[in-house]
């Protein structure tokens, strides 16, 4: 792909015209700051230092990123998960190769590992009718519905596939909001106190479909150092085989996922930190998926985060999104192509000295904890015991109009980070009948699309 071409675009006489006339006049322009403030030359030197500074840490040339990308490909490494650095990234991209691999067909996933020098044990996981039947709750699976554990150099990985069509990601979009987010105890646990914890219903339900031969397979390596993987709602998926596998087997796990959702709630998360668990949870800029489930229920990440934009630099720690609406356009992060060209432009900013963020081990801890310090205000201005929003008891296929306006009314409220235009203003509430005894169909729910 020819993405690094930067195309030239050529001034007209007339704009250079204008733009000699500015220089020759030295035309005097004040600048003023986000208040509308016009700024002291004490600030515009302060600004232009840090706006300096700022070019130099994430100046970034295409030769660069080319070799990188290569670096990254040719020379794979999957090392175990500590503080943050580019060996982080590095690990991070094997994974997302095996992320792609586990899309394939099972009869062309053989040639793709033989080529890599990785070695499939048993066979690719594919749940059955019957255990369908057994396990699944919803009634469709939400993931791609395949799995893999493969052995590579000292260790073994197990690999969830994903959804792999846009279509069916705002499909499934809907069944992770809290209208559908009901909670299911993890009662396959044999510890008695984690097994009482619950977690999402319906992730719960479908890694039942994965999880015996996950544990078979995994189990035949015992000396080899485990590393689990998903994209999307194969993140889901990672998150529960990662608690599992510590908590069952009593084993180290190297967790890494790509725009994965939300699983449980604080109890959830304070039991994975206690199982010895690495997660790094990769997002790109404002990928929809991992600011759901929690509209109503108070649903929390685990691990440490890796926000990225889509040129691959980090977030600040005050920029962490955790909106809980977006817009259709929003989807295009959540592709794994945009995690790929995403890890290539962070592992080159991590090579540059000046870049200060990739020398802070401890800035993806930072990016968790903003993450969480931000949704935590939305919990503040709509506290749990006076929400009148039955989730638990909402059909399927329809939402009240007067719950929708109710809604409507709470998120108004609330005191969001946009500098413009707050996320819940950009809901099409004028599509909303004004008949309140009307409902409106799933499709035309109005999530910000």
């Amino acid at each position: 792909m020819k993405i690094y071409e930067i195309q030239k675009v050529k001034l007209s006489n007339f704009f250079l015209v204008i733009l000699s006339c500015l220089f020759l006049f030295s035309c005097n322009v004040t600048k003023i700051n986000e208040e509308g403030e016009e700024l002291s030359k004490q600030e515009l030197n302060a600004t232009s230092a840090a706006e300096e500074a700022k070019r130099l840490e994430t100046e970034v040339d295409t030769e660069s990123l080319k070799a990188n990308e290569k670096k990254l490909l040719s020379d794979p490494e999957l090392k175990k998960l500590g503080s943050f650095s580019d060996k982080i990234i590095r690990t991070g991209m094997r994974s997302l190769q095996h992320t792609y691999w586990v899309m394939a067909e099972a009869n062309e996933m053989k040639d793709y590992l033989d080529t890599a020098g990785v070695e499939l044990i048993g066979d690719v996981i594919v749940p059955g009718d019957e255990k369908k039947a057994e396990f699944l709750d919803y009634g469709v699976i939400m993931s791609g519905g395949q799995a893999y554990v493969v052995t590579e150099m000292d260790k073994v990985i197990v690999a969830f596939r994903d959804t792999g069509s846009d279509k069916r990601w705002e499909r499934i979009l809907n069944m992770l909001t809290d209208a559908r987010a009901t909670l299911k105890k993890l009662s396959f646990l044999d510890d008695p106190e984690l097994s009482k914890i619950s977690a999402h219903e319906g992730f719960v339900s479908e890694y039942m479909l994965f999880r015996e031969k996950v544990i078979e397979y995994v189990s035949e390596h015992p000396d080899k150092e485990i590393y689990i993987v998903g994209h999307s709602l194969g993140g889901a998926l990672t998150t529960l085989a990662s608690f599992d596998i510590a908590s069952t087997l009593g084993r180290e796990v190297n967790a890494i996922t790509f725009g994965a959702p939300r699983v449980g709630m604080e109890e959830f998360r304070d039991a994975f930190e206690e199982l010895p668990i690495k997660m790094y949870r990769f997002v790109v800029a404002n990928d929809p998926i991992p600011r759901v489930p929690g509209m109503l229920i108070p649903y929390e990440h685990v691990g440490e985060l890796i926000q990225i934009d889509e040129s691959g630099d980090l977030y600040g720690l005050n920029d962490v999104n955790t909106a809980l609406l977006f817009s259709t356009r929003d989807f295009t992060d959540h592709h794994k192509s945009s995690y790929y060209f995403g890890l290539v432009g962070l592992y080159t900013l991590c090579q540059n000295k000046d870049y200060e963020k990739c020398n802070d081990k401890d800035y993806t801890s930072k990016l968790a904890k903003s993450e969480r310090e931000s949704q935590e205000q939305f919990w503040e201005k709509i506290p749990l015991d006076k929400v009148n929003f039955p989730a638990d008891k909402l059909p399927v296929d329809k939402i009240p109009v007067s719950k929708m306006l109710d809604l409507k009314n709470r998120l108004s409220d609330l005191a969001g980070k946009a500098k413009s235009l707050k996320p819940w203003e950009q809901i099409p509430w004028e599509d909303v009948p004004s008949d309140l005894d009307a409902v409106i169909p799933e499709e035309k729910i109005p999530w910000g699309n």
